[in-house]
């Protein structure tokens, strides 16, 4: 009876010092993370002139940005769907798939 009950002390005392060394080391994870600084860098942008001498003179970046859609020639294009057999083969007798619309 004793053996159990000194063998529980010990479980008991092991588990808890686990539990100090988690807990310790979670606190020093959190202080580690506290300690970090957060540094915004900002910058200065400056448009670069010199690439303007590579565009032409009368270069406009918005020109065509605006799009009538109905400048836009859409195509139906309807290929034959070929799957290798017959599919009424497959389907219940009188089936109407267009039914109930």
């Amino acid at each position: 009876m004793f053996c159990l009950f000194f063998v529980g002390m010990m479980c008991a005392t092991v588990n808890a010092n686990n539990d100090n060394e988690l807990l310790n080391k979670a606190a020093q994870e959190r202080a580690l993370i506290k300690s970090i600084e957060f540094v915004e860098i900002e910058y200065d942008l400056e448009a670069n002139t010199e690439l303007l001498r590579y565009l032409p003179n009368d270069f406009n970046p918005y020109e065509g940005m605006i799009i009538d859609i109905n400048e836009i020639a859409f195509q139906k294009v309807e290929e034959p769907l070929d799957l290798g057999f017959n599919t009424a083969d497959y389907l219940p007798e009188g089936f109407n798939p267009y039914k109930g619309q």
